[in-house]
């Protein structure tokens, strides 16, 4: 699929839009339909100031309530365990045991065999979330594609790119392109395309 820049301001404009809309030129000519992605996957009605207002809101649960809350509902489990991924350790490459969710091992294992077993690095900063992984550049980890399959239907994914960050200070990443519920095929062209972008 061709992807084309928007500008800024026609960006802000989009963010904002909750259902489908057509997109005229100024002369009243339609050239096509624009459908906003969810801003949050899972709950796809909440709105931006929603978000805010729960981020201003505070509160929450600790992480052992948010654990044990995953374990009761089977979501944290002990999946088999695939020990031939390669994954970086402290920026060495070394061989370690992946505990992941069989679905998140399948989609590794696939997209090994589709962009080649050397084409990226297994990089687990999620190691909590047995849904989520990264694959990313063997000589730069800072260009990486975050993997998850967690509330998407069979053979869906949850794709996040992250490039680094230009200027200092908060998360060392920006994230350069979001979608979801992506099947396998778009899934390998993001993710090669992204890995072939040097930094």
């Amino acid at each position: 699929m061709t992807e084309i820049v928007i500008p800024d301001e026609l960006a802000s404009i989009l963010e904002r839009l909750t259902e489908p809309v057509i997109l005229r030129t100024e002369s009243g000519w339609p050239r096509g339909t624009f459908t906003p992605e969810p801003l949050v996957p899972w709950e796809p009605s909440i709105t931006r100031e929603e978000l805010d207002r729960r981020v201003a809101e505070g509160g929450g649960q600790s992480l052992a309530n948010i654990l044990q809350k995953l374990e009761n509902d089977g979501r944290l489990r002990h999946p088999p365990v695939d020990d031939a991924v390669m994954v970086a350790a402290d920026g060495a490459p070394a061989r370690r045991r992946l505990d992941k969710d069989p679905t998140v091992l399948a989609v590794l294992d696939r997209l090994a065999a589709r962009l080649g077993p050397t084409a990226f690095d297994v990089v687990d900063h999620w190691d909590c979330d047995l849904t989520a992984v990264g694959v990313a550049r063997p000589d730069d980890h800072r260009v990486l594609a975050y993997i998850s399959t967690f509330n998407m239907p069979a053979e869906r994914y949850v794709v996040e790119l992250e490039l680094p960050r230009d200027e200092a200070g908060g998360v060392p990443y920006t994230v350069a392109r979001s979608r979801s519920a992506v099947d396998f095929g778009e899934l390998v062209e993001m993710v090669r395309a992204h890995l072939a972008h040097a930094v």
